[in-house]
């Protein structure tokens, strides 16, 4: 295999900021052999490892679901251990060749191309978390001011407000000191003895759920013995037996201290009194009649509480634990931006190895990060944390060219200052640069080589909602550069994001100009009042400047029943079709997506595999 080295800083210098060799459609030894890295950050939620990897590879490569499962190695991927994946439950995946299409017109400029997937995983980080955690975290974004309340969440936020005071005044007339003390007496008190047992319905209901459980103890125990769950031995014959008189003792048990210990009259079915007063007078007198039973308001309180515990804390539990800004939170975010940076790090680090030596070219000439929901906030702030700490340009003179193409993008951001949106040719130029600028800092031995940010239904979109208290506050975290926007922020004091002096040698960028050379493309899909669509994501250029590329994803589900219904969780699902809004305002490498059902997938396949991409030269 030959070695890969990197060009010497004094042949970058003389290179033009955006030229680079024309791309051949019979790529060299040196060009067949490159690779590039992507990064796959996965969302809220207790997800598992390599779930979100699994699948997206899987849809990236016209895998099936259900074949992905169950696919380990081979083509049309391979799953590698690796130690940089950073656990032993993760691993990476390689993709030999780009995926290919017949009825799609499509030449990748390296077709032989290979790509290592990893997973930047951080669930486990952040479990824990309690309902308290997040009632402190609801808390603080409901209790805001109207005017607080971004535009596109406005009506939703009232919506929540409106239920949450309409189930406190439904549920808490039961709850404040009838029924639920009561019971409390009844539970503290014991067995009562004489006292009225459960109606011939209420017995009725208490036989079907006992036996209910029942069954299904008696099906989990089932599944235990056929799958040999233990070892084989004398122990576990005992153990299958107390299996198997569980499913049959437990309900029993738990029937006979109900039918003693429950409050059966209190919450018997009163009477209705109801006059005929013609057919929908009547039937509006059942109905009210029928919600305020107190074992209705009960049993809707249990389900609230149940939903809030379980299903809120289980996907909502990550946000409340990363964005919200309370002290037992700290700990929880340093562990996941450490791991982030250490995976970050060691991919860009990474030294290729030939004939089972490490050289001195990189591994990768190349990093994607393309994250979902709350992991793309997560690797937001990864990569200003990296960029700000240690980019390629520290404490040392930046390459001629890559100076050269700042200053060009400083020049398009002076023209285009206070635009909240800018002419699709100007947003076309800014993409060179930042590729340019990619390219001449990945040419350094251990340089910049993060290209592409690519987001899916991205909570940065609510930043002034989420990340901040409001919109003059996010303004704030942003001009004292905390938060990078796109292009970099141009600096009141010579108007411009390069500043000379120091301990840097000639001209350099602020520590939050990431996005100089890093290309932000945001795919969301449009919220439409109450559910439809992904009111978690949504356009970013208001908040972050008009170079990111924001791409409106209309995703259909197919089926007939609410096919839009929060779609947040299907961008690169191919079993839905997506469509991509307005795609002749998208830049012309990833235009051609617009025409394909599954738009979505071609897009990213565009972003990972471009077209025409400008990176470092290496010579074997």
């Amino acid at each position: 295999m030959a070695k890969r080295a990197v060009k010497s800083k004094s042949a970058k210098a003389s290179a033009e900021p955006a030229a680079m060799p024309e791309p051949s459609r019979s790529p060299s030894a040196a060009q067949a052999k490159r690779k590039q890295a992507v990064v796959v950050v996965h969302g809220m939620g207790e997800q598992r490892p390599m779930e979100t990897m699994r699948s997206f590879v899987a849809a990236l490569c016209g895998v099936k679901p259900v074949e992905a499962e169950r696919l380990s190695i081979g083509e049309p991927f391979h799953i590698i251990p690796d130690p940089a994946a950073g656990s032993g439950e993760l691993a990476r995946v390689r993709v030999s060749r780009p995926p290919t299409d017949p009825t799609i017109s499509y030449a990748y400029q390296y077709p032989d191309m290979r790509t290592d997937f990893y997973e930047f995983y951080f669930a486990d980080l952040l479990s824990g978390t309690t309902f308290a955690n997040l009632r402190v975290w609801a808390q603080s974004v409901m209790f805001r001011w109207p005017h607080q309340v971004p535009r596109p969440l406005g009506a939703l936020w009232a919506t929540l407000w409106l239920v949450v005071v309409a189930l406190a005044a439904y549920i808490g007339t039961e709850l404040d000191g009838q029924v639920w003390s009561r019971l409390t007496s009844f539970l503290t008190s014991g067995l009562r003895t004489g006292a009225p047992g459960p109606t011939p319905t209420q017995l009725l209901l208490l036989i079907l759920v006992c036996a209910a459980l029942g069954w299904r103890l008696w099906q989990a125990a089932r599944t235990h013995v056929d799958g040999n769950a233990t070892h084989p031995s004398e122990i576990r014959t005992l153990a299958v037996n107390l299996s198997y008189a569980a499913a049959l003792l437990l309900p029993l048990i738990l029937g006979c201290f109900a039918y003693n210990v429950f409050p059966w009259r209190e919450l018997a079915w009163s009477s209705v009194n109801c006059i005929d007063d013609g057919f929908w007078r009547s039937a509006w007198c059942v109905t009210v009649s029928f919600i305020n039973q107190a074992w209705i308001k009960l049993l809707v309180g249990a389900c609230v509480w149940w939903a809030a515990t379980h299903f809120g804390v289980a996907y909502f539990g990550d946000v409340a634990r990363y964005l919200h800004m309370s002290p037992d939170a700290v700990a929880s975010r340093a562990a996941v931006r450490e791991r982030g940076l250490k995976l970050f790090t060691d991919l860009s680090e990474k030294r290729a190895i030939v004939d089972g030596s490490a050289t001195e070219s990189p591994e990768y000439v190349r990093i994607v990060v393309v994250a979902h929901s709350l992991g793309s906030v997560i690797a937001y702030d990864v990569l200003r944390l990296l960029w700000g700490r240690d980019n390629a340009n520290a404490n040392k003179a930046l390459p001629a060219a890559a100076l050269t193409s700042m200053k060009a993008m400083v020049a398009l951001a002076q023209a285009n200052a206070g635009k909240d949106r800018a002419a699709p040719t100007d947003r076309g130029k800014l993409i060179e640069l930042q590729r340019a600028v990619s390219a001449n800092l990945a040419g350094e031995p251990h340089g910049w080589r993060f290209s592409d940010f690519i987001s899916l239904g991205s909570p940065l979109a609510l930043g002034d909602f989420l990340l901040a208290r409001d919109w003059p506050r996010f303004k704030q975290s942003v001009a004292e550069r905390s938060l990078p926007i796109c292009p970099p922020l141009l600096e009141k004091s010579n108007n411009s994001f390069l500043y000379s002096g120091g301990t840097v040698p000639g001209e350099a960028p602020h520590h939050a100009a990431m996005f100089s050379a890093v290309r932000w493309t945001a795919i969301f899909d449009p919220y439409f009042y109450p559910m439809n669509g992904d009111f978690i994501g949504g356009p970013v250029t208001p908040l972050y400047g008009w170079g990111a590329t924001e791409v409106a994803a209309r995703i259909t589900r197919n089926r007939m029943f609410l096919p839009r219904l929060f779609t947040h969780t299907d961008y690169w699902d191919d079993r839905v079709t997506a469509a991509l809004q307005d795609a002749c305002n998208l830049p012309d490498d990833i235009k051609q997506a617009g025409a394909e059902k599954q738009a979505v997938l071609g897009l990213l396949r565009r972003l990972i595999w471009p077209e025409k991409v400008s990176m470092p030269v290496l010579s074997p």
